[in-house]
């Protein structure tokens, strides 16, 4: 759930040293979990602009086209900061709903990560595979509807910040 609150910051890495500690105990189940909602944050906080561009800037639809592959490849949580650093209540309070969402299906099924890698390597690592998939992605879509609906029951005026990001 750390990944969610922090975004890849200190509190998600400590998540991560246990997680891969857990691993000289022969306990794999955390790994999984963890390696589960790595993604979630910017995964889903990309789809959200996809679903509904009229709530975010020009430069977060611009940014959130480019980081899809990249999120993929690589699984880093820190994708997500640009995305949420405009909004960053809403923005948390969702992804840390999807990485709950996430980890809960991933913690219920036993889903193990052997090995502490990310993107697409980790994918060949999982104990359950569809457990994984099925878990990322009620996760990304959980994340995706709650920051979609906190936006739209926002004050945010996207023609103003726009503007303002063109003065620049």
């Amino acid at each position: 759930v750390l990944g969610g609150v922090d975004y890849g910051g200190p509190l998600s890495k400590t998540q991560s040293t246990f997680a891969t500690a857990a691993m000289d105990l022969r306990s794999f189940i955390p790994l999984g979990i963890t390696g589960a909602f790595v993604t979630v944050p910017p995964l889903g906080l990309c789809l959200a602009t996809f679903l509904k561009p009229k709530l975010y800037t020009k430069t977060e639809r611009k940014y959130a086209k480019s980081s899809w592959v990249y999120t993929l490849v690589a699984g880093f949580t820190e994708i997500a900061i640009p995305l949420a650093a405009n909004d960053i209540i809403r923005c948390t309070v969702a992804t840390v709903c999807g990485c709950v969402v996430t980890g809960s299906i991933a913690g219920f099924f036993a889903l193990e990560l052997y090995t502490p890698v990310l993107g697409i390597p980790q994918w060949f690592f999982y104990n359950k595979p569809l457990v994984y998939w099925g878990s990322l992605l009620a996760g990304v879509i959980t994340t995706a509807f709650v920051v979609n609906f906190l936006k739209s029951v926002s004050n945010r005026d996207i023609a103003a910040m726009d503007r303002e990001e063109e003065n620049k």
